[in-house]
């Protein structure tokens, strides 16, 4: 039977794990972790721990480098070691793109926060970079998330851990751990395609595990309207009206 869950949200350690929660229908909006880079588990838990302190702060960052697959300046947070990859327009001077970005980051942590309060189940998803293993013992990410459990008492807070080896085979994983509100799977799921870098993720290996073990509690009635409501928000050509109607919808 699958656990269900009035929030799920992902941690990171990249991209691939709001890409994942998507393509399985269990993440409807963006959250503050989605599309970031840097840190680890223990570095994030401590960030949401703080209530997102200091997150994105401008005298924080420092250049990193150029994206230009997207063409973004990519920058560095020093109090946090988080990367932002996918903010800031390239060529425009990151004081300027700023307030856009804060704002955007803003209305997601405000998100993040109100549903946490608001839900009686909330599941945290982590999965770490596929070449990047972070090696952590059971108790050490339970030391992590017993502050979380303990800051928002009002509501279950489980986890899930995917954490990365190489080699085992393609494809293959095994739960290590599995208690009422933490369960540990260890995998291979990094991509195995010819060129591929050895950080990028086969989200196929992932959904064959989250897929089959979660579901997200939620009228199918909303459900509908959000996926409607960011695909017509995301076909309409002009940025600013985009921008506008995901800020009245809360749905960037």
């Amino acid at each position: 039977m699958k656990r269900k869950y009035d929030l799920i949200f992902g941690l990171g350690a990249a991209c691939h794990n709001s890409i994942l929660l998507r393509s399985c229908g269990l993440q409807l909006n963006s959250y503050p972790f989605d599309w970031l880079f840097g840190s680890d588990f223990g570095g994030r838990m401590g960030i949401l721990l703080s209530q997102f302190k200091r997150f994105i702060e401008l005298g924080d960052l420092e250049y990193a480098h150029s994206e230009r697959s997207i063409k973004c300046d990519a920058y560095h947070n020093k109090y946090n070691d988080l990367t932002f990859n996918h903010d800031f327009p390239a060529g425009i001077d990151v004081a300027v793109s700023y307030k856009c970005v804060n704002d955007k980051y803003r209305r997601r942590i405000h998100r993040l926060l109100n549903q946490i309060c608001e839900s009686k189940k909330v599941l945290i998803v982590y999965s770490e970079v596929p070449s990047q293993p972070e090696n952590l013992s059971n108790a050490q990410i339970k030391k992590f998330l017993e502050p979380i459990q303990a800051k928002w008492p009002q509501c279950q807070i489980d986890l899930l851990y995917i954490a990365s080896d190489i080699n085992m085979p393609h494809g293959n994983y095994k739960v290590v751990a599995d208690t009422n509100d933490f369960i540990k799977i260890v995998a291979n799921y990094q991509n195995a395609s010819i060129g591929a870098e050895s950080w990028m993720v086969d989200n196929s290996v992932l959904k064959k595990i989250i897929c089959r073990r979660y579901t997200l509690n939620m009228p199918i009635k909303k459900r509908m309207k959000i996926l409607a409501l960011r695909y017509c928000i995301k076909i309409i050509p002009c940025h600013n009206i985009r921008h506008k109607l995901y800020k009245k919808y809360h749905i960037t």
